[in-house]
């Protein structure tokens, strides 16, 4: 039994005292990890206090990451030292650390742009102030303008590589990312918000399918070059095999390369082989749509008279996926926030989800 030792005469709180007391027997193995610490009302009988004073100790030692509350099993001790949380109060600056590369645009990008909105409501809602930095990641550390004191943690986005993730984790800061490292799998051990790699194909093809189309091009600049590619061709066959309709190899196109012109010279080579087909998905990507819309035209296929698409969110009036990038900024910051203060906290993916807006690039057709 915990000896009764308070004070009443201290000007510090009972519950502090309290919790002082249990985290020593903690430290000191005289309640050890993966036992229960005494219940409220044990606590209340044995120290003669109320209910919020015992409360309070339980959730003093939550805090500090020494236990934690397990429906039907209680509080369950988890660790013999305290778990490092940020104050706040204290440290009130969330710094959006953008990544600037050759693959992902940044500047002059709507969705980018409602990134950025959606971290500023984020920082907002949470009351706190921000920070914004850029980094090219060529061997530079990040510099804070004197502010590394009360900055909290970072919200990272843009182009992000394996050097910036070197860097950022230099900082010893907490950190939140949206999007993955590019060129990258994902990540072990790091917090990211990102959309589900196959979600767009899979949207686009079973929106397509539901208008009647059978014979569905996909088209993408790479099948498997980069990690996230192999999700989306799957999100595709998986659409594909929803709406009872086979996969069919040579109505799947692989630009090879980045950039509008292999996107072209790619569909230009398809086209060349006649085979029948009444829609096209994965162009989400603006230069892969681009390219293929110039291959149309040349070759005098309509849109939508003759074939369906499905292109990029930044392509407005047309059919469209489209992404919630503001709640990608705002969950970031809670994620990050859930991070700094919370001691139970794990690293794990957020996927926000996609949608469809349709517009004058689709038409249904009769199978």
């Amino acid at each position: 039994m915990i000896p009764h030792s308070l004070d009443l005469n201290s000007s510090k709180s009972l519950y502090l005292q309290l919790s002082e007391i249990l985290e020593q027997k903690i430290i000191n193995r005289e309640i050890k990890v993966g036992e229960k610490i005494p219940t409220v009302r044990d606590l209340c009988r044995q120290f003669n206090v109320s209910l919020d004073t015992a409360n309070g100790s339980i959730q003093e030692l939550k805090k500090k990451g020494y236990v934690v509350g397990r429906r039907s099993q209680g509080t369950i001790v988890t660790s013999l030292k305290p778990v490092k949380t940020v104050d706040l109060k204290r440290k009130n600056i969330v710094c959006l650390l953008v990544c600037s590369g050759p693959i992902r645009k940044t500047k002059g990008n709507p969705e980018f742009e409602e990134i950025i909105n959606g971290v500023e409501a984020g920082i907002k809602a949470g009351s706190l102030h921000m920070l914004y930095k850029t980094i090219n990641g060529d061997g530079e550390e990040l510099v804070f303008d004197d502010k590394e004191k009360e900055i909290a943690g970072l919200v990272v986005a843009g182009s992000i590589s394996a050097r910036h993730l070197k860097i950022i984790r230099k900082t010893g800061m907490p950190f939140v990312l949206i999007g993955d490292v590019f060129q990258e799998k994902p990540v072990e051990g790091v917090e990211v918000v990102t959309t589900d790699d196959g979600s767009d194909n899979y949207i686009a093809v079973k929106y397509l399918a539901g208008l009647g189309h059978r014979r569905i091009l996909y088209f993408s600049n790479f099948f498997g070059a980069y990690p996230w590619f192999p999700g989306a061709l799957e999100g595709y066959k998986r659409a594909l095999s929803e709406a009872g309709i086979k996969y069919a190899e040579n109505l799947a196109v692989e630009a090879g390369a980045w950039g509008v012109e292999a996107a072209y010279k790619a569909m230009r080579r398809f086209l060349d082989k006649k085979i029948p087909f009444t829609a096209i998905a994965g162009t989400t990507v603006h230069s892969a749509y681009s390219g293929v819309m110039q291959a149309l035209k040349e070759t005098g296929v309509r849109v939508p008279e003759d074939v369906s698409i499905v292109g990029p969110s930044e392509e407005l009036g047309i059919t469209r996926i489209t992404v919630d990038s503001r709640k990608k900024g705002e969950v970031a910051v809670e994620k990050l926030i859930e991070q700094a203060t919370c001691p139970e906290w794990k690293p794990r993916r957020v996927y926000i989800k996609n949608s469809i807006e349709a517009g004058s690039s689709t038409r249904r057709i009769n199978r």
